[in-house]
């Protein structure tokens, strides 16, 4: 065996061949952190400790504890146990192309697929509300949470890294329900500050009072939670791409492809399951769920996004310009953003995103893809200089595209929709939260999140 022992994190990692193990007829306990074998992947949560028909079983920061009786097996390891993951340990853990069963047998299972900010809302408020006797689930399409507010990383060749918020490039508060349940606890984490940036013009329906980001970027928010949910006892698996969401027997089947390993498939029950984006539910190539399950919904079939694309650009030395956020009235470009002048910020070079009009997105984009990426940049990066008046050539420049970047329109009066008898929600930017006034993006997810989870947590607690 090898064993990585490391003192910072109170975590202690065994690595053992399945086989050598079930000949030595040794007794394991797992309980809450990562084992890079499927063999004890599959069983329980931190290693504690092993030796022969014996166990010693101390509960690591408050969570569960299981013992595994002497000649272990794969046939008596549960597979449902809940494990702390990074992506690069689940590749490897499904070397094998083993299926993965997230549901119990004694807790409660809840699938969240999508760990966007609407979906880690939920979790976490689930996992929090609902205890030790509920297991929250998110499979995430991506590497890493975020969803609108993930982050682009550049490293350059000098060895700097810029973080560029390509996705959404601030967010509102507007609704004292955003402050009160969300906003004030991100805050005093240290992980969302006001911003006031230095405005070029007219920006037209935005109130500068309103704008905040995370910090040090906007990813801060989702990555927290996430690290928030697995600490609670859930589980975030990220490079899912779910297929397949059926009911039967009264469970949720879901079935998802690992990006990380090679597109194995794997297969997740869940008692309830709830989808954070309108693309999993709307027909389209991502939808999980059949034309039969979605009727009985009542959600419009018509939800429309509106595309966009970012150039991100880098200056050394600074560009000397006097906004941190313009809005162009005319032209390829709609929005310039300083992401260096942000709080919280600490790149070594300055950083801007600049993003285009749904119009000019909409010539460009052909599916996922532009249809001449050389091109796109070299007219977002000559509208980009006229705006500011510089001729300064960035250190770095590139282009991301995004055909789903904004639901052209929401459904009114919802927060949520949720099924009651099969126990399954959705939720997401394209439902209208607001209770006094309308709300939209960041805040509009975040808070249809937080709504589904409170109509959730009592009916997952009275079965």
């Amino acid at each position: 065996p090898h064993v990585d022992l490391d003192v910072a994190e109170t975590r202690i990692i065994v690595t053992f061949s399945g086989e050598m193990l079930s000949r030595s007829g040794f007794a394991v306990c797992v309980v809450g952190h990562p084992v890079r074998n499927v063999f004890f992947r599959r069983c329980l949560h931190s290693i504690i400790i092993l030796a022969p028909y014996t166990f010693f079983a101390p509960v690591w920061s408050g969570q569960r504890a299981f013992a595994a009786g002497a000649n272990v097996n794969q046939r008596n390891i549960p597979a449902n146990s809940k494990m702390e993951t990074t992506p690069a340990e689940e590749s490897a853990s499904r070397a094998d192309g083993s299926k993965c069963d997230t549901h119990s047998e004694h807790h409660h299972s809840v699938g969240v697929i999508g760990a966007g900010m609407s979906g880690l809302v939920l979790a976490t408020q689930l996992q929090e509300s609902l205890g030790s006797r509920t297991v929250v689930t998110v499979l995430e399409w991506g590497r890493g949470p975020g969803g609108r507010t993930a982050r682009r990383r550049v490293k350059l060749e000098n060895g700097n890294e810029m973080s560029f918020d390509h996705a959404a490039p601030f967010f509102s508060v507007a609704s004292d329900a955003f402050r009160q349940n969300l906003v004030n606890r991100w805050q005093s984490k240290g992980l969302v500050q006001q911003w006031t940036p230095r405005l070029g013009g007219d920006i037209g329906s935005l109130d500068p009072s309103t704008l905040w980001v995370g910090t040090p970027s906007n990813h801060a928010v989702c990555k927290a939670l996430s690290e928030q949910l697995v600490s609670l006892g859930g589980l975030t698996l990220f490079g899912r791409h779910a297929k397949q969401a059926t009911f039967k027997d009264g469970q949720w089947e879901v079935r998802a492809a690992n990006r990380l390993d090679g597109g194995n498939e794997e297969i997740h029950r869940f008692d309830t399951l709830v989808l954070s984006d309108k693309l999993l539910v709307l027909p389209n190539q991502y939808a999980v769920l059949s034309s039969g399950d979605t009727t009985t919904l009542a959600v419009p079939q018509t939800l429309q996004s509106t595309g966009q694309v970012a150039v991100l650009l880098a200056f050394d030395p600074p560009l000397q310009a006097e906004y941190d956020l313009m809005k162009l009235p005319s032209g390829p470009l709609e929005l310039l953003i300083r992401d260096s002048g942000k709080p919280g910020r600490d790149d070594k070079v300055d950083v801007w995103t600049a993003r285009s009009s749904s119009s000019y997105a909409a010539q460009h984009l052909r599916g996922e893809t532009l249809d001449d990426e050389a091109a796109v940049l070299k007219e977002l990066l000559q509208s980009f200089m006229a705006a500011l008046g510089t001729e300064q050539q960035p250190t770095y420049a590139s282009v991301f595209a995004w055909d789903h970047a904004q639901p052209l329109s929401q459904i009114d009066g919802k927060a949520f929709v949720l099924d009651e008898g099969r126990r399954l929600g959705l939720c997401g930017d394209y439902f209208q939260p607001g209770q006094q006034e309308p709300v939209a993006g960041v805040e509009a997810a975040a808070l249809s999140g937080l709504f589904l989870s409170k109509a959730l947590a009592p009916l997952i607690s009275a079965l």
